[in-house]
């Protein structure tokens, strides 16, 4: 018999041979239960336990890992929601500074051009302001001319000093009365006469003669009413000049009104 054949004798098979010797029991894989019990075939049986316990630690090790698997995506599901609810308020929350700055960007760009206008308003302001500046200063400069005194420069005096003294000239020199200005014209003009050789005498008038609107008035013969009005001409003084048979007479007038 094969010992992987399990088989059981029957018990009453002795009795048909009452002499023959009774065969042990033999009850699993050809083997009887005293072999089974025997020490050397303790091994099998620790190692069929060790194997059972293989198994229930291999059971036991499958399922905590499937319950970690389990609990880590539960864990990983979590952390994914956590993370797109953070990601969402991320995102909305750069939306919002997205729209505030589109805000102050529309807001400033409001401010520029409040602050444009408000520029050109104020260069029209300035240029409005120069050109009245301009127009007064003009205006104070002619008011300023017209209320100097008039003076001989010293190139004036110079150039009439070198022109009239070659000339034999007698002449008179005359001022309006109670015109301060006119008055040290003629002081001037009268050392000048002087300094250049001229016989000269002076008197006052109380009047200018009619619409006399120049600086100087000369009367007297025709050839020295030509050579002192030619001389103080290109002294840059205005001249009136009236031909008589009289003394040569340098009337100073008044200054021309503008």
């Amino acid at each position: 018999m094969t010992p992987n054949h399990f088989s059981i004798s029957s018990p009453t098979q002795g009795a048909l041979d009452p002499g023959a010797a009774v065969p042990p029991l033999r009850i699993m894989f050809g083997h009887t239960l005293p072999w089974w019990r025997d020490a050397p075939n303790g091994l099998m049986i620790v190692s069929l336990c060790i194997a059972a316990i293989a198994a229930v630690t291999v059971f036991v090790s499958t399922y905590l890992v499937l319950a970690w698997e389990r609990e880590i995506k539960v864990h990983d599901d979590a952390q994914f929601e956590a993370y797109k609810l953070s990601v969402t308020a991320q995102v909305t929350a750069a939306e919002q500074r997205g729209i505030s700055a589109g805000k102050a960007a529309s807001q400033a760009g409001n401010t520029a051009v409040t602050a444009q206008a408000t520029a050109a308003q104020a260069n029209a302001k300035a240029a409005e302001f120069a050109a009245q500046a301009a127009a007064a200063n003009l205006e104070t400069e002619r008011l300023r001319k017209q209320l100097a005194w008039r003076e001989l420069s010293a190139d004036q005096v110079a150039n009439l000093t070198k022109t009239l003294s070659a000339q034999p000239l007698t002449l008179k020199v005359e001022v309006v009365a109670l015109d301060p200005e006119a008055i040290a014209l003629g002081t001037q003009l009268l050392r000048v006469f002087r300094a250049a050789g001229l016989m000269t005498s002076s008197a006052t008038r109380r009047l200018d003669p009619p619409d006399l609107n120049t600086d100087l008035q000369i009367i007297g013969r025709q050839t020295e009413v030509g050579i002192m009005a030619s001389a103080l001409r290109a002294a840059g003084l205005s001249v009136t000049t009236e031909h008589a048979d009289a003394e040569l007479n340098v009337l100073i007038s008044s200054k021309p009104r503008p």
